[in-house]
């Protein structure tokens, strides 16, 4: 269905295969697979794929003709640029895989693991791993206290300074 506009987008945009997959963090394949017309892009990757475009996730899967250019998509911007804001889509996505993952069971991390490795082993073998060097990651998960929770106010922290007085001093 989206074959031909997936295409012709990427050539407009003066995009190989392999800059498209790694500015949509997904393999070479997939886009072959997109282009041909033998799968369809999730919504997880036609939000990127239509900033990327510049235009409406329905002009990308041929459901409309309107090729007008989405208005939250600053002009002239470079493909690094877009590959930044759709990094920034992906946290969203990757921070709520986190939080599902952490709520599995011990099962099903074992499955979630097994499929990552497969996964990577194959990435890895037909060389459409995404390249990663410049990118930093880093996870922060907060514990909630149960006053937290119930929307209590909690006590002011102590400073660092009155923290190491001496009790025995008072």
């Amino acid at each position: 269905m989206a074959k031909n506009r997936i295409k012709e987008l990427r050539k407009e945009k003066g995009l190989t295969q392999v800059e498209l997959a790694k500015a949509l963090n997904v393999s070479k394949g997939a886009i072959a697979m997109w282009e041909t017309g033998k799968r369809t892009p999730t919504f997880e990757y036609l939000r990127p794929m239509s900033m990327l475009f510049n235009r409406d996730p329905d002009y990308i899967l041929c459901y409309t003709d309107d090729a007008s250019p989405v208005s939250w998509v600053k002009r002239n911007q470079t493909t690094e640029e877009t590959s930044e804001q759709v990094l920034w889509f992906m946290r969203e996505d990757l921070e709520g895989n986190i939080e599902r993952y952490s709520a599995l069971d011990e099962y099903g991390r074992k499955v979630v693991n097994y499929i990552l490795s497969c996964e990577y082993n194959r990435c890895e073998e037909q060389g459409t791993l995404f390249d990663l060097s410049n990118l930093t990651f880093s996870v922060d998960i907060k514990v909630n206290t149960a006053e937290e929770e119930a929307g209590e106010d909690l006590p002011d922290e102590p400073d660092a300074a009155s923290a190491l007085d001496d009790p025995a001093e008072e």
